[in-house]
């Protein structure tokens, strides 16, 4: 643990002076395998430090999102609706720490589900390995347009420099059950 957090400080070093907020981790580390979740401890204690906004010096970084999303409408009486649709985007980085939307992401189907997803992207420090924050909505109800949120799912990635990484979520109708998305993700982390 102590290697892993020796390496995260050097990730922080800005504009020439070590920023060492992580002894408050106290023993806690930054899960080193490529595409994992991050500790949600050590981005809370990294937010301060990402908010500076420095510019990078190195050149800038484009994340792209590919999601191929798959829709169930459980039905009670006669088969279930599905559908499949599937979009790709990018956005360019090149101020640390400062989120930028890569996808807005909406599909609506059955007369009574929409299910929305967002991801936002931010550099996470010089060298150009990035933070992806993603999330998916549910929502079913008498309308495709409706306010009853049934289920949602929230992820964060983190991309290095230079890696192409695949991620699946699923978010599941949390009140009434039967009804879900799927969503296949591909994130490329490359120089712009």
């Amino acid at each position: 643990m102590q290697e892993s957090a020796r390496r995260t400080t050097s990730l922080l070093t800005i504009k020439g002076k070590s920023r060492s907020a992580l002894h408050e981790l106290k023993g806690q580390s930054l899960r080193e395998l490529k595409g994992i979740a991050l500790d949600a401890k050590l981005l809370q204690l990294l937010q301060p430090l990402l908010k500076e906004r420095i510019s990078l010096t190195n050149p800038n970084r484009r994340i792209t999102v590919s999601a191929d999303m798959y829709v169930e409408d459980d039905e009670t009486f006669g088969s279930n609706e599905t559908v499949r649709r599937q979009k790709t985007n990018s956005a360019i980085l090149s101020v640390l720490g400062l989120a930028q939307s890569v996808m807005d992401f909406e599909v609506r189907m059955g007369g009574e589900i929409r299910v929305e997803f967002t991801v936002t992207a931010s550099l996470f420090d010089n060298a150009g390995n990035a933070i992806v924050d993603g999330e998916v909505k549910l929502y079913e109800g008498t309308s495709e347009s409706t306010g009853d949120l049934d289920g949602v799912r929230q992820f964060q990635l983190y991309i290095p420099a230079g890696a192409t990484l695949n991620h699946f979520v699923r978010v599941n109708n949390d009140d009434e059950g039967g009804d879900y998305a799927t969503i296949r993700l591909n994130v490329t982390n490359v120089t712009a």
